[in-house]
């Protein structure tokens, strides 16, 4: 499905291509007729690029109509359910396993801690670009990274990560409209 920014963008150059097609022709009897026909084909795009906004827009206010239920009565449930350790070419790291449980909406993924730092700049940036400002400083605090070589291997260590981040999530999920914010949706793995 094209985003309206996108239906847009197609209008637009299919009007730019109507005009040179119109300066390019040379019969008059042909211009008028071809004029004639592109311009019917750019009234149907731009009913179907209206139809799909309509669409679009009806989508989005039902996500955030369940988003805000599921907020409302209590059913947002995020758990870190285990800790995998993972090795690539530089060394190990650990990747926190999560199983996200908004209203209807079931999500399960994998994230690294960096990850979770990636995501709360996105949602202080989306708050800030919704005129949320006023509910950044709202926006929970992650646990301080520890030194790879200090601790990120111990077990206790590992386990009060995982418990921090958790709660971090959960916090983020009680957040007013968070659960609407893209990053969010996408970091939870929940959809659109």
């Amino acid at each position: 499905m094209l985003s309206v920014q996108e239906c847009r963008n197609k209008a637009a150059k299919l009007n730019d291509e109507i005009g040179e097609l119109i300066r390019v022709c040379h019969v008059p009897e042909d211009l008028q007729e071809l004029e004639k026909k592109l311009k019917e084909a750019l009234d149907e795009f731009k009913a179907r690029i209206s139809k799909e906004t309509n669409r679009s827009s009806a989508i989005e206010k039902k996500i955030e109509q369940e988003y805000s239920e599921a907020q409302k009565t209590g059913r947002v449930n995020i758990r870190i359910t285990d800790v995998k350790e993972m090795a690539e070419h530089h060394g190990k790291f650990h990747c926190y396993q999560i199983v996200s449980n908004v209203g209807k909406k079931y999500g399960k993924t994998l994230a690294r801690y960096s990850e979770f730092l990636s995501l709360n700049k996105e949602i202080i940036a989306w708050m800030k670009k919704e005129g949320k400002s006023s509910l950044v400083e709202n926006v929970p605090t992650l646990p301080k990274a520890t030194p790879k070589l200090f601790g990120a291997h111990d077990v206790h260590f590992i386990n009060s990560r995982r418990t921090e981040l958790e709660d971090y999530l959960n916090k983020v999920a009680r957040l007013p409209g968070a659960l609407r914010c893209p990053a969010v949706r996408k970091f939870l793995e929940l959809g659109s």
